[in-house]
């Protein structure tokens, strides 16, 4: 859940704001696994107006393998095919 404030717009104007998602899709089976100890690729495709081209200037992904507990930083080479979707 996310709680914020904001303050009113002008009349019955709505304001975007200027939040974004990464969406990523490995290839996985119909239960949504991968083969334990296999190496899979993870597209990654940051969308929202905060990754529109030139706003977004870095991204940190971690990965958890015991439940969420523990978190670590992923290295792995990043490649960029378009500007809006890093692999």
């Amino acid at each position: 859940m996310w709680t914020f404030a904001s303050a009113n717009t002008p009349g019955a104007r709505a304001v975007a704001w200027p939040l974004s998602v990464v969406r990523f899709r490995p290839k996985l089976s119909l239960t949504g696994t991968a083969k334990a100890g296999a190496r899979i690729t993870v597209p990654l495709s940051p969308q929202g107006s905060a990754a529109a081209k030139g706003h977004l200037k870095s991204l940190t992904v971690k990965a958890s393998y015991d439940g969420g507990r523990i978190w670590k930083p992923v290295t792995a080479p990043c490649t960029a095919r378009r500007p809006a979707i890093l692999t």
